[in-house]
């Protein structure tokens, strides 16, 4: 009989212990995720990890005298009131490294964001993360240093870029010199 209770303590034990890993798998992953969520906010996070195709884009400043109406055919977009055009858009979903990159691009560790991008900031790449009829733009500086959501008036400085980042964007941009 002694014997019976033992093994019953025995599977107790390891549902306990096991109830206890998970909890602490569950709210590190929380603290590790909850600022790059409330950064980018809970749609934008879950197209970044999940989208079915990603795009980089090559930006630069629109022509002088743009305007909304004058967009052409690869798009233009906005960001801290400036009007950018798209110059090359390539698809990367496929390319080695996006994993990582997504998922550094949701992990608070990798940002400061007590740091806003300064108003002449030089937009130069963007990633775009699309899954059916949703769409996001992430755009980074030339140095891949400062990222923002087009759409968002909040910036935040990468600490630590992601693995590859800066050798998958350039070579979109290096794709668009003649």
């Amino acid at each position: 009989m002694a014997r019976a209770n033992r093994g019953k303590w025995i599977i107790a034990a390891i549902l306990g212990l096991s109830l206890f890993a998970s909890s602490s798998a569950l709210y590190i992953r929380y603290r590790v995720t909850r600022g790059a969520l409330e950064f980018w906010g809970p749609q934008t996070a879950d197209l970044i990890s999940r989208a079915a195709v990603v795009e980089t884009l090559a930006i630069a400043p629109a022509p002088a005298g743009t305007s909304d109406a004058d967009a052409d055919a690869k798009g233009d977009l906005t960001l801290g009131g400036r009007l950018l055009r798209i110059t090359v858009a390539r698809n990367v979903t496929g390319e080695p490294g996006l994993r990582k990159i997504r998922r550094s691009l949701c992990l608070s560790r990798n940002f400061d964001f007590s740091t806003a991008a300064a108003a002449d900031t030089a937009w130069t790449y963007a990633l775009r993360f699309s899954d059916g009829s949703r769409t996001v733009i992430v755009a980074f500086d030339t140095d891949c240093r400062t990222t923002t959501r087009v759409g968002s008036s909040r910036s935040a400085r990468l600490v630590a870029a992601p693995p590859g980042l800066r050798r998958l964007l350039s070579r979109t941009v290096d794709a668009a010199k003649p």
